[in-house]
């Protein structure tokens, strides 16, 4: 499909502008590699460029996200080592290449989970079937997610519970750091007195 005939279907001018400037210049595109503190990095893969260009307009309001975008999802494979925090994956990806060890959607969840199993996965697809969600879940999907006219407020909801497990999680790990550094420091003052004891005893029995 050429560049005018992905325009013509788009129903809205800010995107059609949007897409137009972005493919003038590259189909991917990546935020900066540093990952600040309280900053998440989302990747987002679809091979429809309205989606991702609608993707990134969505999530980029929020200060705390890093978005990149990518149109298969081997582009996206070979950019794990940045350690995304949560991607964003297409059920339906197309054959870029005429390729056919070219992966679908299921395909790419089950690596990137195998690559980065701490990367939390939103699957987007246009199916609403019960069985098909039930596999991606098993294949360690977090959410699921029909393109609808509600997929944008359900990704905001998606990500922001993400989010927060994340948050949770960090805060019980420093919790149990806390906790094992005290511990450790109750086992040496418990270690002095007992020394401290103990010399005073033999002190007095040596006076």
């Amino acid at each position: 499909m050429t560049q005018e005939q992905i325009l013509k279907k788009s129903v809205s001018p800010v995107l059609k502008k949007n897409v137009n400037s972005v493919l003038k210049t590259n189909p991917v595109i990546e935020a900066p590699l540093i990952h600040l503190p309280d900053q998440y990095r989302v990747f987002c893969v679809d091979d429809d460029p309205m989606i991702r260009i609608h993707l990134r307009n969505t999530l980029k309001a929020n200060k705390n996200i890093h978005v990149s975008l990518f149109e298969s999802g081997e582009q996206c494979i070979k950019s794990l080592y940045q350690k995304p925090d949560i991607v964003i994956l297409d059920f339906h990806l197309s054959n870029l290449e005429d390729n056919s060890t070219t992966m679908n959607g299921l395909g790419i969840l089950e690596k990137i989970k195998e690559l980065s199993p701490d990367s939390k996965m939103i699957m987007l697809s246009s199916q609403d079937k019960i069985e098909v969600a039930v596999r991606c879940l098993k294949k360690g999907a977090t959410d699921y997610i029909i393109k609808d006219d509600k997929m944008t407020l359900n990704i905001k909801k998606s990500i922001d519970s993400i989010v927060k497990s994340i948050e949770l999680k960090s805060e019980i790990t420093e919790l149990s750091q806390k906790i094992k550094r005290d511990k450790l420091l109750m086992k040496g003052y418990f270690i002095l007195t007992v020394a401290l004891v103990f010399l005073s005893v033999f002190l007095l029995l040596r006076n």
